[in-house]
Protein backbone atom coordinates (compact mmCIF):
# COMPACT_ATOMS: atom_id res chain seq x y z
CA UNK A 1 0.00 0.00 0.00
CA UNK A 2 1.44 3.41 -0.99
CA UNK A 3 2.29 6.05 1.54
CA UNK A 4 -0.31 8.80 1.92
CA UNK A 5 0.76 12.32 1.00
CA UNK A 6 -2.27 14.01 2.52
CA UNK A 7 -1.41 17.03 4.71
CA UNK A 8 -0.55 16.15 8.30
CA UNK A 9 -3.50 18.07 9.69
CA UNK A 10 -5.84 15.91 7.60
CA UNK A 11 -4.30 12.66 8.83
CA UNK A 12 -4.68 13.77 12.45
CA UNK A 13 -8.48 13.75 12.10
CA UNK A 14 -9.38 10.18 11.00
CA UNK A 15 -12.98 10.57 12.13
CA UNK A 16 -13.67 13.40 9.72
CA UNK A 17 -14.39 13.26 6.04
CA UNK A 18 -12.43 15.94 4.21
CA UNK A 19 -13.54 17.09 0.78
CA UNK A 20 -10.65 18.41 -1.27
CA UNK A 21 -12.88 19.37 -4.17
CA UNK A 22 -13.31 22.86 -2.74
CA UNK A 23 -9.61 23.76 -2.82
CA UNK A 24 -9.06 27.39 -3.80
CA UNK A 25 -5.86 28.85 -5.17
CA UNK A 26 -4.03 30.69 -7.89
CA UNK A 27 -0.78 30.48 -9.81
CA UNK A 28 0.19 34.17 -9.65
CA UNK A 29 3.25 34.11 -11.86
CA UNK A 30 7.03 33.80 -12.08
CA UNK A 31 9.36 36.56 -10.96
CA UNK A 32 13.07 36.46 -10.19
CA UNK A 33 13.17 32.74 -10.96
CA UNK A 34 10.46 31.91 -8.42
CA UNK A 35 6.95 30.53 -9.03
CA UNK A 36 4.46 32.13 -6.67
CA UNK A 37 0.85 31.60 -5.75
CA UNK A 38 -1.39 30.23 -3.02
CA UNK A 39 -3.55 27.22 -2.05
CA UNK A 40 -6.35 27.30 0.50
CA UNK A 41 -9.10 24.97 1.74
CA UNK A 42 -11.95 27.04 3.25
CA UNK A 43 -13.25 24.16 5.41
CA UNK A 44 -9.84 23.68 7.04
CA UNK A 45 -7.81 26.87 6.60
CA UNK A 46 -4.82 25.56 8.55
CA UNK A 47 -4.08 22.78 6.07
CA UNK A 48 -0.89 23.37 4.10
CA UNK A 49 -0.51 21.59 0.78
CA UNK A 50 2.43 20.49 -1.36
CA UNK A 51 2.46 22.05 -4.82
CA UNK A 52 4.35 20.92 -7.91
CA UNK A 53 5.54 22.98 -10.88
CA UNK A 54 5.28 21.26 -14.27
CA UNK A 55 6.94 22.13 -17.57
CA UNK A 56 5.99 20.04 -20.62
CA UNK A 57 4.00 17.83 -18.21
CA UNK A 58 7.18 17.05 -16.21
CA UNK A 59 7.62 18.00 -12.55
CA UNK A 60 10.56 20.41 -12.37
CA UNK A 61 10.12 21.75 -8.82
CA UNK A 62 7.96 21.30 -5.75
CA UNK A 63 7.43 22.98 -2.40
CA UNK A 64 5.02 23.58 0.45
CA UNK A 65 2.36 26.30 0.46
CA UNK A 66 3.23 27.71 3.87
CA UNK A 67 4.48 31.24 3.13
CA UNK A 68 2.80 34.22 4.78
CA UNK A 69 0.55 36.18 2.41
CA UNK A 70 -0.94 39.26 4.05
CA UNK A 71 -3.38 39.71 1.18
CA UNK A 72 -4.89 36.31 1.97
CA UNK A 73 -5.15 37.07 5.68
CA UNK A 74 -6.76 40.45 4.98
CA UNK A 75 -9.25 38.73 2.68
CA UNK A 76 -10.28 36.36 5.50
CA UNK A 77 -8.56 33.29 4.07
CA UNK A 78 -7.29 31.80 7.31
CA UNK A 79 -4.04 32.86 8.93
CA UNK A 80 -2.49 33.80 5.58
CA UNK A 81 0.12 31.01 5.69
CA UNK A 82 -1.04 29.51 2.40
CA UNK A 83 1.35 31.05 -0.10
CA UNK A 84 4.13 29.32 -2.00
CA UNK A 85 7.38 30.59 -3.46
CA UNK A 86 9.25 27.85 -5.32
CA UNK A 87 12.66 28.35 -6.90
CA UNK A 88 12.79 27.07 -10.47
CA UNK A 89 15.67 25.53 -12.43
CA UNK A 90 16.99 27.96 -15.08
CA UNK A 91 15.55 25.96 -17.99
CA UNK A 92 12.03 26.35 -16.59
CA UNK A 93 12.25 30.12 -16.21
CA UNK A 94 12.37 30.89 -19.92
CA UNK A 95 11.35 27.45 -21.15
CA UNK A 96 7.98 26.13 -22.34
CA UNK A 97 4.92 28.36 -22.25
CA UNK A 98 2.83 25.50 -20.84
CA UNK A 99 4.29 25.79 -17.34
CA UNK A 100 1.69 24.80 -14.73
CA UNK A 101 1.26 24.38 -10.99
CA UNK A 102 -0.79 21.63 -9.38
CA UNK A 103 -1.67 20.50 -5.87
CA UNK A 104 0.35 17.32 -5.26
CA UNK A 105 -2.20 15.75 -2.92
CA UNK A 106 -5.06 15.94 -5.43
CA UNK A 107 -3.57 16.63 -8.86
CA UNK A 108 -5.71 19.76 -9.15
CA UNK A 109 -4.21 22.37 -11.48
CA UNK A 110 -4.23 25.88 -10.11
CA UNK A 111 -5.67 28.52 -12.43
CA UNK A 112 -3.48 31.44 -13.43
CA UNK A 113 -4.49 34.66 -11.71
CA UNK A 114 -6.02 37.53 -13.67
CA UNK A 115 -2.82 39.51 -13.32
CA UNK A 116 -0.53 36.58 -14.17
CA UNK A 117 2.98 37.71 -15.09
CA UNK A 118 6.03 35.76 -16.14
CA UNK A 119 9.53 37.21 -15.98
CA UNK A 120 11.84 35.13 -18.16
CA UNK A 121 15.07 36.82 -17.12
CA UNK A 122 17.88 34.68 -15.78
CA UNK A 123 19.76 37.82 -14.74
CA UNK A 124 18.26 40.48 -12.51
CA UNK A 125 19.06 42.92 -9.75
CA UNK A 126 19.03 46.56 -8.73
CA UNK A 127 21.55 49.39 -8.62
CA UNK A 128 20.20 50.84 -5.38
CA UNK A 129 22.29 53.98 -5.24
CA UNK A 130 25.60 55.75 -4.74
CA UNK A 131 26.44 57.07 -1.29
CA UNK A 132 29.61 59.11 -1.35
CA UNK A 133 31.84 57.01 -3.61
CA UNK A 134 30.17 53.72 -2.61
CA UNK A 135 27.77 51.90 -4.97
CA UNK A 136 25.23 49.52 -3.45
CA UNK A 137 22.66 47.07 -4.78
CA UNK A 138 22.05 43.41 -5.52
CA UNK A 139 22.35 41.03 -8.46
CA UNK A 140 21.57 37.39 -9.27
CA UNK A 141 22.82 35.44 -12.28
CA UNK A 142 21.00 32.12 -12.62
CA UNK A 143 23.37 31.08 -15.43
CA UNK A 144 25.98 30.32 -12.78
CA UNK A 145 26.11 28.77 -9.32
CA UNK A 146 28.61 31.45 -8.27
CA UNK A 147 27.68 34.94 -7.00
CA UNK A 148 27.04 37.42 -9.80
CA UNK A 149 29.82 39.82 -10.78
CA UNK A 150 28.76 43.41 -11.41
CA UNK A 151 30.58 45.85 -13.71
CA UNK A 152 30.46 49.60 -13.27
CA UNK A 153 31.09 51.83 -16.26
CA UNK A 154 31.21 55.51 -17.15
CA UNK A 155 30.82 56.54 -20.77
CA UNK A 156 31.06 52.91 -21.87
CA UNK A 157 34.38 52.36 -20.08
CA UNK A 158 34.51 49.84 -17.22
CA UNK A 159 35.82 51.53 -14.07
CA UNK A 160 35.36 48.75 -11.53
CA UNK A 161 33.71 45.49 -10.52
CA UNK A 162 32.08 43.95 -7.47
CA UNK A 163 30.96 40.47 -6.46
CA UNK A 164 27.38 40.22 -5.21
CA UNK A 165 28.10 38.08 -2.15
CA UNK A 166 26.77 40.14 0.76
CA UNK A 167 23.79 38.93 2.79
CA UNK A 168 20.59 40.98 2.41
CA UNK A 169 17.71 40.13 4.71
CA UNK A 170 15.18 41.73 2.33
CA UNK A 171 16.25 39.35 -0.45
CA UNK A 172 15.94 36.35 1.85
CA UNK A 173 12.45 37.46 2.96
CA UNK A 174 11.44 37.74 -0.70
CA UNK A 175 12.46 34.12 -1.25
CA UNK A 176 15.51 34.89 -3.38
CA UNK A 177 17.64 31.99 -2.24
CA UNK A 178 19.73 32.53 0.87
CA UNK A 179 19.73 36.30 0.41
CA UNK A 180 23.45 36.34 -0.40
CA UNK A 181 23.33 38.60 -3.45
CA UNK A 182 24.14 42.12 -2.27
CA UNK A 183 27.11 44.21 -3.33
CA UNK A 184 28.90 47.29 -2.04
CA UNK A 185 31.80 48.76 -3.96
CA UNK A 186 33.91 51.89 -3.78
CA UNK A 187 34.02 53.61 -7.17
CA UNK A 188 37.40 54.92 -8.37
CA UNK A 189 36.10 58.35 -9.37
CA UNK A 190 38.16 61.46 -8.76
CA UNK A 191 36.79 64.70 -7.37
CA UNK A 192 37.37 66.31 -10.75
CA UNK A 193 34.80 63.92 -12.26
CA UNK A 194 32.27 64.25 -9.47
CA UNK A 195 29.26 64.70 -11.79
CA UNK A 196 28.99 61.56 -13.91
CA UNK A 197 26.50 58.81 -14.78
CA UNK A 198 27.50 55.36 -13.59
CA UNK A 199 25.99 52.26 -15.18
CA UNK A 200 25.89 48.81 -13.58
CA UNK A 201 25.39 45.49 -15.31
CA UNK A 202 26.11 41.82 -14.71
CA UNK A 203 29.51 40.93 -16.13
CA UNK A 204 29.42 38.93 -19.34
CA UNK A 205 25.95 40.14 -20.30
CA UNK A 206 24.22 43.18 -21.74
CA UNK A 207 21.68 43.25 -18.92
CA UNK A 208 21.75 46.47 -16.93
CA UNK A 209 20.45 46.36 -13.38
CA UNK A 210 17.21 48.10 -12.50
CA UNK A 211 17.69 51.81 -11.70
CA UNK A 212 20.88 51.96 -13.81
CA UNK A 213 22.43 54.35 -14.61
CA UNK A 214 22.81 56.35 -11.42
CA UNK A 215 24.11 59.89 -11.35
CA UNK A 216 26.96 60.70 -9.02
CA UNK A 217 26.73 64.36 -8.02
CA UNK A 218 29.31 64.77 -5.29
CA UNK A 219 29.61 68.03 -3.44
CA UNK A 220 33.28 69.08 -3.60
CA UNK A 221 33.39 69.60 0.16
CA UNK A 222 32.15 66.03 0.71
CA UNK A 223 34.78 64.84 -1.75
CA UNK A 224 37.53 66.53 0.22
CA UNK A 225 36.16 65.07 3.45
CA UNK A 226 36.12 61.54 1.99
CA UNK A 227 39.71 61.97 0.79
CA UNK A 228 41.05 63.15 4.12
CA UNK A 229 42.52 59.78 5.09
CA UNK A 230 46.04 61.20 4.82
CA UNK A 231 45.28 63.31 7.90
CA UNK A 232 43.83 60.45 9.97
CA UNK A 233 45.45 57.71 12.01
CA UNK A 234 44.82 54.07 11.07
CA UNK A 235 42.63 53.63 14.15
CA UNK A 236 40.52 56.64 13.16
CA UNK A 237 40.16 55.34 9.60
CA UNK A 238 38.94 51.93 10.82
CA UNK A 239 36.45 53.53 13.20
CA UNK A 240 35.19 55.94 10.51
CA UNK A 241 34.84 53.16 7.95
CA UNK A 242 32.66 51.17 10.36
CA UNK A 243 30.40 54.17 10.92
CA UNK A 244 30.11 54.87 7.19
CA UNK A 245 29.33 51.21 6.44
CA UNK A 246 26.60 51.23 9.09
CA UNK A 247 25.15 54.40 7.58
CA UNK A 248 25.13 52.90 4.09
CA UNK A 249 23.35 49.77 5.35
CA UNK A 250 20.60 51.93 6.88
CA UNK A 251 20.13 53.78 3.58
CA UNK A 252 19.68 50.59 1.54
CA UNK A 253 16.00 49.89 0.93
CA UNK A 254 14.29 46.91 -0.58
CA UNK A 255 14.18 47.22 -4.37
CA UNK A 256 12.45 43.94 -5.14
CA UNK A 257 9.34 44.61 -7.20
CA UNK A 258 7.24 41.45 -7.03
CA UNK A 259 3.95 42.18 -8.82
CA UNK A 260 1.80 40.09 -6.49
CA UNK A 261 1.57 38.98 -2.88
Amino acid sequence: MGKSILPNAARRQPGKSIKFTNIKGNFDGIAYGIARGWVFLPEQPDLQFIVEVLASERVVARGKACEMRHDLKNAGRGSGYSGFAISLPPDAIDGPDDIKVRVAETGKLLPKSVGFQRMTNRIFGSFDGIHGYTATGWAIDLRSCEPAKVEFSVGGKVIGTATAKLFREDLQRAGLGTGVAGFRARLPISEANAEVEVSARVQGSSVELDNSPRKLCLNRHIGRWLQRSSRLSQEQIVRLRRRLDAGIESLCRSTIRIPYG
